[in-house]
């Protein structure tokens, strides 16, 4: 396997001999994120997401699915388990949205990398989140993703307790319903914790 600085980062996908470009900046996986979060049914979503992905869907749907989750995870594999390192926030459910955090996002990048958001041409998404990981802990935004991750125990103070059910609430998302009791199959797959074939049962239907 190749380090991080030696790779091509991926504008293109392959699959069954046929060559797909691929969305690859930033601004567009933002778009993907705005096609998972909505409250319409998995079928519609997975079609959704498979055709803004590819431009079509492609005949082979499960290496296609396997191969998006691949891309958004920036090529990470599959997790074995549900266990995400709160660092890694953005693939957390409830931890981070592009759409919704945004204003954070944009002012820690300009004043860490004196990189504008709305008017840098391009940034690949493997890029971004490379710099977004790499985004010093004073940023406003961990301290929200820190909040919003913590878990609240019986072994922490009162104080404590109290504070981080307030900071919960003053930086909840306004997550879809459907979030609310759990992910959808397909939104997990993209995070490398659930299954692929699962994200498509309901294609068929």
């Amino acid at each position: 396997m190749k380090g991080f600085l030696l790779e091509t980062l991926p504008k293109n996908i392959s699959i069954d001999n046929k060559t797909y470009e691929i969305p690859s900046d930033f601004r567009q996986m933002m778009e993907m994120e705005g096609i998972l979060a909505s409250e319409k049914d998995e079928a519609t979503k997975a079609m959704e997401a498979l055709t803004f992905f590819y431009g079509e869907i492609p005949k082979n749907d499960e290496e296609a699915v396997d191969l998006m989750c691949w891309f958004y995870r920036c090529g990470e594999e599959m997790k074995q388990t549900d266990a995400v390192p709160q660092e890694k926030g953005v693939y957390r459910s409830g931890a981070f949205s592009l759409l919704h955090d945004g204003e954070m996002i944009y002012a820690a990048f300009l004043a860490q990398y004196h990189i504008n958001l709305l008017e840098i041409p391009y940034l690949h998404w493997w890029n971004f989140q490379a710099l977004f990981h790499g985004l010093s802990k004073e940023h406003l935004i961990w301290e929200v993703i820190h909040c919003r991750t913590m878990d609240i125990t019986k072994d922490m103070s009162k104080e404590k307790r109290e504070y981080y059910q307030k900071m919960k609430k003053i930086y909840a998302l306004p997550l879809p319903k459907h979030l609310e009791v759990g992910l959808s199959e397909l939104e997990q797959a993209l995070m490398g914790k659930g299954s692929v074939a699962d994200a498509l049962k309901r294609l068929g239907q």
